[in-house]
Protein backbone atom coordinates (compact mmCIF):
# COMPACT_ATOMS: atom_id res chain seq x y z
CA UNK A 1 0.00 0.00 0.00
CA UNK A 2 1.20 3.41 -0.79
CA UNK A 3 1.65 6.31 1.61
CA UNK A 4 0.49 9.17 0.73
CA UNK A 5 3.34 11.89 0.40
CA UNK A 6 3.23 15.45 2.35
CA UNK A 7 4.18 18.96 0.58
CA UNK A 8 7.64 18.39 2.02
CA UNK A 9 8.45 15.22 0.71
CA UNK A 10 6.83 15.83 -2.47
CA UNK A 11 9.42 18.98 -3.14
CA UNK A 12 12.34 16.87 -1.48
CA UNK A 13 11.73 14.26 -4.38
CA UNK A 14 11.33 16.90 -7.36
CA UNK A 15 14.58 18.31 -6.20
CA UNK A 16 16.36 15.17 -6.09
CA UNK A 17 14.54 13.73 -9.86
CA UNK A 18 17.30 13.79 -13.22
CA UNK A 19 16.66 16.04 -15.99
CA UNK A 20 14.44 18.83 -13.91
CA UNK A 21 15.46 22.35 -13.13
CA UNK A 22 14.59 24.63 -11.26
CA UNK A 23 12.65 26.66 -14.21
CA UNK A 24 10.69 23.62 -15.21
CA UNK A 25 10.21 22.86 -11.59
CA UNK A 26 8.63 25.90 -11.08
CA UNK A 27 6.83 26.11 -13.89
CA UNK A 28 5.20 22.58 -12.91
CA UNK A 29 4.20 23.39 -9.57
CA UNK A 30 2.65 26.81 -10.60
CA UNK A 31 0.48 24.96 -13.14
CA UNK A 32 -0.68 22.47 -10.23
CA UNK A 33 -1.77 25.19 -8.10
CA UNK A 34 1.69 25.30 -6.06
CA UNK A 35 0.80 21.26 -4.85
CA UNK A 36 4.22 19.45 -5.33
CA UNK A 37 1.69 16.52 -4.79
CA UNK A 38 0.14 17.34 -7.26
CA UNK A 39 3.04 17.20 -9.62
CA UNK A 40 4.21 14.15 -8.67
CA UNK A 41 0.33 12.50 -8.96
CA UNK A 42 -0.60 14.13 -12.50
CA UNK A 43 -1.11 12.06 -15.58
CA UNK A 44 1.68 12.70 -18.33
CA UNK A 45 -1.01 14.22 -20.91
CA UNK A 46 -1.07 16.74 -18.53
CA UNK A 47 2.35 17.17 -17.44
CA UNK A 48 3.21 17.47 -20.75
CA UNK A 49 1.01 20.83 -20.90
CA UNK A 50 3.22 22.83 -19.49
CA UNK A 51 6.00 24.07 -21.30
CA UNK A 52 9.48 23.21 -21.26
CA UNK A 53 7.83 19.31 -20.50
CA UNK A 54 8.28 16.85 -23.27
CA UNK A 55 8.34 13.02 -22.70
CA UNK A 56 11.49 12.72 -20.94
CA UNK A 57 10.65 14.63 -18.19
CA UNK A 58 6.86 13.25 -17.95
CA UNK A 59 8.17 9.85 -18.35
CA UNK A 60 10.49 10.78 -14.87
CA UNK A 61 7.46 12.47 -13.15
CA UNK A 62 4.99 9.53 -13.46
CA UNK A 63 7.56 6.63 -12.47
CA UNK A 64 9.51 9.07 -9.71
CA UNK A 65 9.38 5.71 -7.47
CA UNK A 66 12.56 4.26 -10.08
CA UNK A 67 14.89 7.76 -10.09
CA UNK A 68 14.22 8.31 -6.50
CA UNK A 69 14.39 6.35 -2.76
CA UNK A 70 12.80 8.83 -0.67
CA UNK A 71 13.32 6.29 2.70
CA UNK A 72 17.30 6.95 1.78
CA UNK A 73 16.98 10.21 1.15
CA UNK A 74 15.17 10.69 4.16
CA UNK A 75 17.76 8.52 6.28
CA UNK A 76 20.64 10.27 4.40
CA UNK A 77 19.53 13.47 6.08
CA UNK A 78 19.32 12.36 9.49
CA UNK A 79 22.84 11.14 9.02
CA UNK A 80 24.27 14.11 7.97
CA UNK A 81 22.60 16.02 10.07
CA UNK A 82 20.80 18.08 7.70
CA UNK A 83 17.42 19.73 6.57
CA UNK A 84 15.64 20.26 3.76
CA UNK A 85 13.82 23.87 3.46
CA UNK A 86 11.38 24.54 0.76
CA UNK A 87 10.93 27.56 -0.47
CA UNK A 88 7.78 28.59 1.01
CA UNK A 89 9.61 27.55 4.29
CA UNK A 90 10.70 29.78 7.59
CA UNK A 91 14.00 28.62 6.67
CA UNK A 92 14.28 29.15 3.31
CA UNK A 93 16.53 32.94 2.37
CA UNK A 94 13.79 35.32 2.01
CA UNK A 95 15.94 37.26 -0.92
CA UNK A 96 16.60 34.05 -2.88
CA UNK A 97 12.60 33.91 -3.18
CA UNK A 98 12.95 37.25 -5.43
CA UNK A 99 15.16 35.68 -8.25
CA UNK A 100 13.94 34.59 -11.43
CA UNK A 101 14.59 30.85 -10.96
CA UNK A 102 14.70 30.33 -7.51
CA UNK A 103 15.93 26.68 -6.24
CA UNK A 104 12.35 24.45 -5.35
CA UNK A 105 14.20 23.64 -1.72
CA UNK A 106 18.00 24.34 -0.04
CA UNK A 107 19.88 21.29 1.84
CA UNK A 108 21.32 22.87 4.90
CA UNK A 109 23.53 21.52 7.38
CA UNK A 110 24.22 23.66 10.23
CA UNK A 111 22.48 26.73 11.89
CA UNK A 112 21.10 29.54 9.68
CA UNK A 113 19.27 32.01 10.11
CA UNK A 114 17.07 33.74 7.51
CA UNK A 115 16.44 36.98 9.01
CA UNK A 116 20.21 38.21 9.35
CA UNK A 117 21.33 40.45 6.58
CA UNK A 118 23.56 38.37 4.30
CA UNK A 119 26.96 40.19 2.42
CA UNK A 120 28.70 37.66 0.00
CA UNK A 121 32.49 37.78 -0.39
CA UNK A 122 33.65 36.03 -3.82
CA UNK A 123 37.02 36.01 -5.83
CA UNK A 124 39.84 34.23 -7.87
CA UNK A 125 40.80 30.56 -6.36
CA UNK A 126 44.30 31.96 -7.85
CA UNK A 127 44.60 35.27 -5.50
CA UNK A 128 47.88 36.99 -3.98
CA UNK A 129 48.57 37.54 -0.56
CA UNK A 130 47.12 40.92 -0.76
CA UNK A 131 43.41 39.29 -1.65
CA UNK A 132 43.68 37.02 1.02
CA UNK A 133 44.44 39.40 3.80
CA UNK A 134 41.89 41.87 2.36
CA UNK A 135 38.85 38.96 2.54
CA UNK A 136 39.22 37.26 5.47
CA UNK A 137 39.94 40.96 6.95
CA UNK A 138 36.44 42.24 5.18
CA UNK A 139 35.12 38.53 6.30
CA UNK A 140 35.45 39.39 9.86
CA UNK A 141 34.82 43.29 10.10
CA UNK A 142 31.22 41.99 8.43
CA UNK A 143 30.81 39.53 10.39
CA UNK A 144 31.76 41.62 13.60
CA UNK A 145 28.66 44.41 12.36
CA UNK A 146 26.27 41.66 12.38
CA UNK A 147 25.84 40.67 9.04
CA UNK A 148 26.45 37.00 7.36
CA UNK A 149 29.12 36.97 5.20
CA UNK A 150 28.06 34.15 2.05
CA UNK A 151 30.78 32.77 0.15
CA UNK A 152 30.94 29.29 -2.13
CA UNK A 153 33.94 27.48 -0.14
CA UNK A 154 36.04 27.65 -2.86
CA UNK A 155 40.23 27.89 -2.63
CA UNK A 156 41.19 31.50 -2.45
CA UNK A 157 39.33 34.29 -1.78
CA UNK A 158 35.55 32.58 -0.42
CA UNK A 159 37.96 30.17 2.26
CA UNK A 160 39.71 33.54 3.13
CA UNK A 161 36.14 35.23 3.78
CA UNK A 162 34.83 32.10 5.74
CA UNK A 163 37.86 31.92 7.68
CA UNK A 164 37.79 35.54 8.64
CA UNK A 165 33.97 35.57 10.08
CA UNK A 166 34.24 32.71 12.16
CA UNK A 167 37.60 34.23 13.56
CA UNK A 168 35.21 37.10 14.49
CA UNK A 169 32.80 34.48 16.06
CA UNK A 170 30.20 35.80 13.50
CA UNK A 171 27.62 34.19 11.16
CA UNK A 172 28.99 32.76 8.23
CA UNK A 173 27.12 30.40 5.27
CA UNK A 174 28.80 28.57 2.24
CA UNK A 175 26.87 27.58 -0.81
CA UNK A 176 27.94 24.41 -2.37
CA UNK A 177 28.60 23.22 -5.54
CA UNK A 178 27.84 19.17 -4.01
CA UNK A 179 25.64 17.46 -1.70
CA UNK A 180 25.94 19.20 1.75
CA UNK A 181 27.07 15.58 2.42
CA UNK A 182 30.35 15.96 0.68
CA UNK A 183 33.49 17.82 0.91
CA UNK A 184 34.81 20.57 -2.45
CA UNK A 185 37.98 21.29 -2.57
CA UNK A 186 39.08 18.18 -0.23
CA UNK A 187 41.59 20.35 1.62
CA UNK A 188 38.89 22.26 2.91
CA UNK A 189 37.14 19.90 5.33
CA UNK A 190 38.27 21.04 8.28
CA UNK A 191 36.99 24.23 7.52
CA UNK A 192 33.54 22.94 5.99
CA UNK A 193 33.15 20.65 9.34
CA UNK A 194 33.46 23.97 11.21
CA UNK A 195 31.14 25.89 9.10
CA UNK A 196 28.34 22.99 9.60
CA UNK A 197 29.13 23.54 13.52
CA UNK A 198 29.10 27.38 13.70
CA UNK A 199 27.71 28.18 10.64
CA UNK A 200 25.67 26.69 7.73
CA UNK A 201 26.27 24.87 4.90
CA UNK A 202 23.63 25.56 2.05
CA UNK A 203 23.02 23.69 -1.89
CA UNK A 204 19.97 23.00 -3.89
CA UNK A 205 21.86 19.43 -5.05
CA UNK A 206 21.16 16.20 -3.38
CA UNK A 207 23.11 14.50 -1.36
CA UNK A 208 25.81 13.09 -2.60
CA UNK A 209 25.94 14.72 -5.77
CA UNK A 210 29.44 16.33 -7.01
CA UNK A 211 30.98 18.91 -8.46
CA UNK A 212 30.98 19.89 -11.78
CA UNK A 213 31.17 22.44 -14.40
CA UNK A 214 27.75 23.50 -13.94
CA UNK A 215 26.66 23.06 -10.47
CA UNK A 216 29.24 25.86 -10.33
CA UNK A 217 27.29 28.46 -12.63
CA UNK A 218 24.01 26.96 -10.38
CA UNK A 219 25.78 28.07 -6.78
CA UNK A 220 26.50 31.23 -7.94
CA UNK A 221 23.00 32.34 -8.60
CA UNK A 222 22.18 31.33 -5.28
CA UNK A 223 25.24 33.39 -3.34
CA UNK A 224 24.08 36.45 -5.78
CA UNK A 225 21.02 35.72 -4.83
CA UNK A 226 20.45 35.62 -1.20
CA UNK A 227 22.98 38.56 -0.86
CA UNK A 228 22.08 42.07 -0.23
CA UNK A 229 25.37 42.85 -1.40
CA UNK A 230 28.10 41.01 -3.25
CA UNK A 231 31.72 42.17 -3.01
CA UNK A 232 34.77 41.17 -5.47
CA UNK A 233 37.59 40.98 -3.93
CA UNK A 234 40.21 40.13 -6.49
CA UNK A 235 39.36 38.07 -10.40
CA UNK A 236 40.43 38.08 -13.41
CA UNK A 237 38.01 39.25 -15.78
CA UNK A 238 37.43 35.75 -17.18
CA UNK A 239 36.90 34.57 -13.82
CA UNK A 240 33.86 32.83 -12.08
CA UNK A 241 33.55 35.79 -9.77
CA UNK A 242 32.51 38.13 -12.51
CA UNK A 243 29.45 35.52 -13.69
CA UNK A 244 28.24 36.34 -9.78
CA UNK A 245 28.96 39.99 -9.90
CA UNK A 246 26.91 39.97 -13.53
CA UNK A 247 23.72 37.71 -11.58
CA UNK A 248 23.97 40.07 -8.77
CA UNK A 249 23.06 43.38 -10.90
CA UNK A 250 20.36 41.38 -12.80
CA UNK A 251 19.42 40.36 -9.53
CA UNK A 252 19.28 44.01 -8.00
CA UNK A 253 21.89 43.87 -5.84
CA UNK A 254 24.31 46.14 -4.39
CA UNK A 255 28.24 44.90 -6.36
CA UNK A 256 31.21 46.35 -4.89
CA UNK A 257 35.03 45.78 -6.05
CA UNK A 258 38.03 45.71 -4.18
CA UNK A 259 40.94 48.28 -6.30
CA UNK A 260 44.14 46.14 -6.95
CA UNK A 261 47.91 47.07 -9.11
CA UNK A 262 46.98 47.67 -12.75
CA UNK A 263 49.57 45.35 -13.63
CA UNK A 264 47.95 42.43 -11.47
CA UNK A 265 46.22 40.17 -13.29
CA UNK A 266 43.69 39.45 -10.41
CA UNK A 267 42.65 42.69 -10.42
CA UNK A 268 41.42 42.76 -13.99
CA UNK A 269 37.76 41.91 -12.91
CA UNK A 270 37.57 44.57 -10.59
CA UNK A 271 38.87 47.23 -12.26
CA UNK A 272 36.57 46.43 -15.37
CA UNK A 273 33.35 46.23 -12.78
CA UNK A 274 34.55 49.42 -11.22
CA UNK A 275 34.77 51.13 -14.31
CA UNK A 276 31.12 49.81 -15.47
CA UNK A 277 29.53 51.65 -11.99
CA UNK A 278 30.08 49.21 -9.42
CA UNK A 279 30.63 50.39 -5.85
CA UNK A 280 35.05 51.12 -5.62
CA UNK A 281 35.34 49.32 -2.24
CA UNK A 282 38.35 50.83 0.14
CA UNK A 283 36.91 49.63 3.72
CA UNK A 284 33.89 47.67 5.33
CA UNK A 285 32.29 50.87 5.68
CA UNK A 286 31.80 51.33 2.57
CA UNK A 287 29.42 48.19 2.73
CA UNK A 288 27.50 49.25 5.39
CA UNK A 289 26.87 53.13 3.49
CA UNK A 290 25.76 51.41 0.55
CA UNK A 291 23.24 49.17 2.39
CA UNK A 292 22.18 52.43 4.82
CA UNK A 293 20.31 53.27 1.37
CA UNK A 294 18.24 50.20 1.68
CA UNK A 295 14.95 49.62 4.33
CA UNK A 296 14.96 46.91 6.75
CA UNK A 297 19.17 46.19 6.20
CA UNK A 298 20.70 47.27 9.81
CA UNK A 299 21.76 43.72 11.78
CA UNK A 300 22.86 44.13 15.35
CA UNK A 301 26.67 43.74 16.02
CA UNK A 302 28.31 41.21 17.49
CA UNK A 303 27.53 42.28 21.53
CA UNK A 304 31.10 40.91 22.14
CA UNK A 305 32.42 43.40 19.44
CA UNK A 306 29.62 46.09 19.85
CA UNK A 307 32.53 48.62 20.87
CA UNK A 308 34.45 48.21 17.87
CA UNK A 309 32.11 50.29 16.03
CA UNK A 310 29.15 52.18 15.49
CA UNK A 311 27.49 50.62 12.79
CA UNK A 312 25.90 54.11 10.53
CA UNK A 313 22.41 54.60 9.96
CA UNK A 314 21.03 53.04 13.35
CA UNK A 315 18.31 55.60 12.72
CA UNK A 316 17.08 54.25 9.47
CA UNK A 317 13.27 52.85 9.42
CA UNK A 318 13.29 49.56 11.40
CA UNK A 319 9.48 49.04 9.26
CA UNK A 320 10.97 46.10 7.10
CA UNK A 321 8.95 45.63 3.89
CA UNK A 322 9.48 42.59 1.18
CA UNK A 323 10.99 42.94 -2.01
CA UNK A 324 8.47 43.80 -5.00
CA UNK A 325 9.14 42.97 -9.04
CA UNK A 326 11.82 44.59 -10.37
CA UNK A 327 9.41 45.67 -13.08
CA UNK A 328 6.79 47.76 -10.55
CA UNK A 329 8.01 51.42 -9.96
CA UNK A 330 8.38 52.76 -6.48
CA UNK A 331 7.90 55.98 -4.80
CA UNK A 332 9.45 55.43 -1.46
CA UNK A 333 12.57 54.06 -0.63
CA UNK A 334 13.48 50.73 -2.07
CA UNK A 335 12.93 47.54 -0.60
CA UNK A 336 15.45 44.31 0.71
CA UNK A 337 16.90 43.37 -2.25
CA UNK A 338 16.59 46.01 -4.59
CA UNK A 339 19.42 48.50 -5.08
CA UNK A 340 19.10 52.46 -4.37
CA UNK A 341 22.57 53.36 -4.38
CA UNK A 342 23.92 55.90 -6.46
CA UNK A 343 25.80 53.15 -8.40
CA UNK A 344 24.56 51.08 -11.34
CA UNK A 345 26.58 47.78 -12.76
CA UNK A 346 26.90 47.96 -16.33
CA UNK A 347 26.64 45.39 -19.02
CA UNK A 348 29.15 44.36 -21.64
CA UNK A 349 28.34 44.00 -25.44
CA UNK A 350 31.35 43.18 -26.23
CA UNK A 351 31.63 39.69 -24.91
CA UNK A 352 30.50 36.95 -26.98
CA UNK A 353 29.09 35.63 -23.92
CA UNK A 354 29.09 35.76 -20.71
CA UNK A 355 32.89 36.02 -18.61
CA UNK A 356 33.39 32.14 -17.84
CA UNK A 357 35.69 30.49 -15.26
CA UNK A 358 34.50 27.11 -13.16
CA UNK A 359 31.17 26.67 -16.36
CA UNK A 360 30.45 26.35 -19.47
CA UNK A 361 27.29 25.67 -22.28
CA UNK A 362 27.19 23.41 -24.38
CA UNK A 363 23.61 23.14 -25.72
CA UNK A 364 21.00 25.70 -25.98
CA UNK A 365 19.59 25.50 -22.79
CA UNK A 366 19.55 28.93 -20.79
CA UNK A 367 18.39 27.44 -17.27
CA UNK A 368 21.14 25.90 -14.52
CA UNK A 369 20.32 22.58 -13.75
CA UNK A 370 18.32 21.06 -16.19
CA UNK A 371 21.16 18.13 -16.93
CA UNK A 372 22.56 17.24 -20.47
CA UNK A 373 20.39 14.68 -22.01
CA UNK A 374 22.61 13.50 -24.65
CA UNK A 375 19.69 12.51 -28.15
CA UNK A 376 17.05 13.11 -25.68
CA UNK A 377 14.41 15.07 -27.36
CA UNK A 378 14.58 18.88 -26.92
CA UNK A 379 11.19 19.65 -26.58
CA UNK A 380 12.60 18.28 -22.70
CA UNK A 381 15.08 21.24 -22.56
CA UNK A 382 14.15 25.08 -20.56
CA UNK A 383 12.94 27.58 -23.33
CA UNK A 384 15.44 29.12 -24.69
CA UNK A 385 13.56 32.36 -24.47
CA UNK A 386 13.61 32.97 -21.01
CA UNK A 387 16.42 34.59 -21.19
CA UNK A 388 16.17 35.56 -17.64
CA UNK A 389 17.04 32.44 -16.27
CA UNK A 390 20.25 33.67 -16.69
CA UNK A 391 24.05 33.39 -18.70
CA UNK A 392 23.27 33.22 -22.96
CA UNK A 393 24.98 34.38 -25.92
CA UNK A 394 25.01 37.67 -26.93
CA UNK A 395 22.65 37.57 -30.39
CA UNK A 396 20.99 35.28 -29.29
CA UNK A 397 16.40 35.93 -30.44
CA UNK A 398 14.69 36.00 -27.77
CA UNK A 399 11.11 34.79 -28.05
CA UNK A 400 9.19 36.25 -25.82
CA UNK A 401 9.36 40.21 -24.80
CA UNK A 402 8.12 41.65 -21.74
CA UNK A 403 5.70 44.65 -21.60
CA UNK A 404 8.68 46.55 -20.30
CA UNK A 405 11.46 45.29 -23.02
CA UNK A 406 8.60 46.20 -25.49
CA UNK A 407 8.53 50.27 -24.20
CA UNK A 408 12.20 50.06 -24.49
CA UNK A 409 12.65 48.46 -27.74
CA UNK A 410 10.21 51.25 -28.58
CA UNK A 411 12.18 54.26 -27.78
CA UNK A 412 15.08 52.41 -30.27
CA UNK A 413 13.01 52.66 -33.94
CA UNK A 414 13.86 54.17 -35.87
CA UNK A 415 17.70 54.27 -35.01
CA UNK A 416 17.99 56.15 -31.90
CA UNK A 417 20.88 56.08 -29.86
CA UNK A 418 20.09 56.48 -26.27
CA UNK A 419 21.85 56.71 -22.81
CA UNK A 420 20.61 54.64 -20.09
CA UNK A 421 19.74 57.71 -17.93
CA UNK A 422 17.65 58.91 -21.12
CA UNK A 423 15.62 56.15 -21.53
CA UNK A 424 14.62 55.96 -17.64
CA UNK A 425 13.86 59.54 -18.07
CA UNK A 426 11.59 58.88 -21.09
CA UNK A 427 9.29 56.31 -19.40
CA UNK A 428 9.62 57.40 -15.96
CA UNK A 429 11.53 54.82 -14.35
CA UNK A 430 14.18 54.65 -12.09
CA UNK A 431 18.02 53.82 -13.74
CA UNK A 432 18.05 50.85 -12.16
CA UNK A 433 14.94 49.97 -13.50
CA UNK A 434 16.03 51.09 -16.83
CA UNK A 435 19.57 49.36 -16.86
CA UNK A 436 17.78 46.11 -15.66
CA UNK A 437 15.40 46.29 -18.44
CA UNK A 438 18.83 47.05 -21.54
CA UNK A 439 20.59 44.30 -19.87
CA UNK A 440 17.99 41.67 -20.47
CA UNK A 441 17.77 42.69 -24.23
CA UNK A 442 21.14 43.17 -24.75
CA UNK A 443 21.42 39.33 -23.04
CA UNK A 444 18.90 38.80 -25.78
CA UNK A 445 20.42 39.90 -28.92
CA UNK A 446 17.99 43.08 -29.11
CA UNK A 447 20.32 46.04 -27.75
CA UNK A 448 23.78 46.62 -27.97
CA UNK A 449 26.11 48.98 -26.34
CA UNK A 450 28.35 51.30 -28.14
CA UNK A 451 31.94 52.14 -27.61
CA UNK A 452 31.07 55.17 -26.33
CA UNK A 453 28.51 53.98 -23.78
CA UNK A 454 25.07 54.71 -25.72
CA UNK A 455 22.80 52.00 -26.94
CA UNK A 456 21.24 50.89 -30.14
CA UNK A 457 19.60 48.43 -31.92
CA UNK A 458 21.70 45.84 -33.00
CA UNK A 459 19.78 45.81 -36.15
CA UNK A 460 21.37 48.68 -36.72
CA UNK A 461 24.95 47.62 -36.14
Amino acid sequence: MEIALSRSQARLVLNALPHLGPITANRLLEACGGDPVAVLTADSATLRAVRGVGPVIAETLVGWRSHVDLVAEERGLRECGAAFFAAGDDGYPRLLREIHDPPIGLYCRGRYDPARTCVAIVGSRRTTQYGLATARGLGRELARRGFCVVSGLARGIDTAAHEGALEAGGSTVAVLGTGVDLVYPPENRTLTERIAREGALLSEFRLGRPADRQSFAMRNRIVAGMSAAIVVVESDVDGGSMITARFAAEQGRVVLAVPGRIDQPTSAGCHQLIRDGAVLLTSVEDVVDELSYLRGLRPSPIPDNAARGVVRGENLDPHDTDSEDAGEQRSDPAPVGVVSSRHHLKSHSHHDVWPYDEVHRDNDERCYGDEPRGNEERSDACDPSDGRSGPRALGAPSLETSPAEAAVLELFRGGAILATEEVALALGWSAKHAMAVILRLELGGRLVKRADGLHEERSRR
